[in-house]
């Protein structure tokens, strides 16, 4: 009898030990940033042992395509990432097992690389990670991270593309914020009585030709050879590394001479780090465009000359007249002929 109740004895002592020494891990984990689709993002895992004792045999799960349909790692298996003997594994469920940690403050941290599936809708995506468990037993946890997805980003962004009637021929323009993956521009011209013909290509002309860029440009091209018609409209395409050609827009050229002389609200604005001035003459005068900064002093002599009858366009870069960048701020554009005068307001933004 003595016997049995000593052995009990023992057993509810070790029970009550095992219980009584469950540790407390901190788990936690991060993603690097944001991600665009197609594109690869950080996932990193941090585990550390406060207790005064080893711990080992620590496993968890994490289901990355209940996060978002077709997320995977991309460099499991890892070993040796919780201690020796540790493993993470699989790669639209990440598995590890075998974890341990040292005493007094042990710490793991490892990184997992996940690839966006090209076809992910932007949005916040909740990332969940099982319980952290120790021989089974769960010590921590569960822990989630939010996972954001951007926007795809658009081939080629166009702000504004015009036809212009000047000295006689037309002068097309456009301005674009992104070019990805982008040869170059086509443009394409009709009338009522032709069909659409091509009149100007990346492949033959060097200024229409592009690289990867995500600042904006601007594009000048002029029609020379107009045949006196009256009814010209231009349409602009761009044709990308696999050859896909995308019309991007269709714009009518006005050949009749201004009603009035003005100048129209200059696009974009706020902007940078250039906008497009456009402006119209009634009649045969000598112009200047200025630009000043907010205390009035002088800081471009955009345009000084005379000008025949017909409309116009200027870019400015936001330098001054020596080509200095100037800083971000409100600048006024003074339009000024013998017989008329204009000013409008534009912000400058770094």
């Amino acid at each position: 009898m003595k016997r049995h109740l000593c052995w009990l004895y023992i057993l509810f002592s070790t029970v009550n030990i095992f219980a009584l020494s469950e540790p407390a891990v901190e788990f936690s984990k991060s993603f690097s940033g944001s991600a665009d689709p197609g594109e690869t993002v950080t996932l990193t895992f941090t585990l550390t042992n406060p207790e005064n004792f080893s711990i080992s045999d620590l496993a968890f799960t994490d289901d990355l395509d209940a996060c978002l349909s077709g997320l995977v790692a991309t460099n499991t298996p890892l070993n040796d990432i919780c201690g020796s003997g540790s493993q993470l594994t699989g790669t639209s469920v990440l598995t590890l097992t075998g974890g341990n940690l040292a005493a007094n403050g042990g710490t793991a941290s490892f990184d997992v690389t996940l690839a966006v599936p090209e076809g992910a809708a932007a949005g916040t995506y909740t990332n969940t990670t099982s319980e952290l468990t120790y021989y089974g037993v769960p010590v921590s946890g569960p822990i989630s991270a939010d996972l954001v997805v951007n926007d795809t980003p658009l081939p080629v962004q166009l702000y504004d593309f015009q036809a212009i009637y000047q000295n006689n021929n037309i002068q097309l323009h456009w301005t674009v914020q992104n070019e990805i993956d982008i040869l170059g521009y086509t443009v394409e011209r009709k009338s009522s009585d032709s069909l659409w013909k091509q009149i100007a290509s990346y492949q033959n002309d060097k200024e229409l030709q592009c690289s990867t860029s995500d600042m904006q440009k601007s594009y000048n091209w002029t029609d020379y050879d107009m045949d006196n018609k009256s009814d010209y409209t231009y349409r602009l395409s761009h044709t990308d590394f696999h050859g896909e050609v995308t019309i991007l827009k269709t714009v009518q050229a006005n050949l009749v001479v201004p009603e009035q002389t003005c100048m129209h609200n200059a696009y974009p604005n706020p902007f940078n780090p250039q906008t497009t001035i456009q402006y119209q003459i009634l009649k045969d005068a000598q112009v200047e465009i200025t630009i000043y900064n907010i205390l009035g002093v002088k800081v471009r002599q955009l345009v000084r000359g005379l000008h025949t009858a017909g409309s116009y366009h200027k870019t400015w870069d936001g330098t001054s007249d020596n080509g200095t960048p100037l800083p971000s701020g409100v600048y006024l554009i003074k339009m000024q002929t013998p017989d008329f005068q204009q000013l409008q307001k534009i912000v400058l933004t770094k």
